[in-house]
């Protein structure tokens, strides 16, 4: 009797070993893949960056038009460019 609780206890110890490393390797993975999705937001980002540098001061990065900042632009000039 004791002899089956011993390899009980054995088998339960490795299976738990088994669990623990199967664990490590899907938070490796989890990280890796948010790492990996954190650069596109940021490569996205430094897109939209690189677009608003690229338009002219005061214009809409959009449409390079002047509905979104230049002379005489207000808030109900850009209503509708968030349709």
């Amino acid at each position: 009797m004791v002899h089956l609780r011993i390899r009980l206890e054995e088998k339960r110890k490795a299976i738990e070993a088994q669990k623990k490393k199967v664990e490590a390797a899907f938070t490796r993975h989890r990280q890796k893949m948010g790492h990996s999705a954190f650069l596109n937001v940021m490569k996205r980002k430094g897109d939209g960056a690189a677009i608003l540098r690229r338009s002219s001061p005061g214009g809409c990065p959009r449409c390079s038009a002047q509905h979104c900042g230049g002379a005489g632009g207000g808030p109900e000039d850009v209503s509708g460019i968030f349709l």
